[in-house]
């Protein structure tokens, strides 16, 4: 897999960067991911921290900014598995983890996304059907569920819209 990011183009170039912050990339599956998967979507969450002011509080703007490259982030990785004819896209809870956001806020802007897609034109005929949202914790899907819960448009188990609870 690491081959084939090599293999994309550096933006820009010479920056060793295959996959910019807010955006989305697709390689074929390599390894024990290939028996199960054909491809993977590489998408860039945005670091939360880098949005915050020196005083630890998130200010408005830029917190703005935050929340629509995050949107943004989970769009492009959807509109990847729509292009490549994905039926369906298994999504961890982006933002969250290492990119430090707290779980409630990832999972609003997650849910607003597949609320988002939802309403859009994502889950044509040809292209990706179902969003599952794959997380680890039982604190990460309570909040996702809430999030979820929150948009009418979305309906939790439906063909289109799933959110899964592995605990590891």
């Amino acid at each position: 897999m690491l081959e084939a990011m090599r293999a994309m183009p550096e933006l820009p170039p010479g920056s060793g960067i295959r996959c910019r912050q807010g955006a989305a990339v697709t390689t074929p599956a390599f390894g024990e991911l290939r028996t199960c998967y054909s491809y993977v979507v590489h998408a860039v969450a945005p670091d939360y921290a880098a949005h915050e002011t020196t005083s630890g509080a998130t200010s408005g703007v830029r917190h703005d900014e935050w929340r629509s490259s995050l949107l943004g982030c989970f769009l492009a990785a959807f509109g990847e598995a729509d292009a490549h004819a994905l039926q369906v896209l298994a999504v961890p809870m982006l933002g969250a983890g290492a990119r430090g956001a707290p779980l409630e806020e990832a999972a609003s802007v997650a849910a607003e996304a597949a609320a988002t897609w939802r309403g859009g034109t994502g889950g044509g005929d040809h292209g990706l059907q179902c969003v599952r949202f794959a997380v680890q914790e039982e604190e990460a899907a309570e909040s996702l569920a809430e999030a979820l819960d929150a948009w009418p448009v979305l309906v939790r188990k439906s063909p289109r819209i799933v959110h899964d609870i592995t605990h590891g």
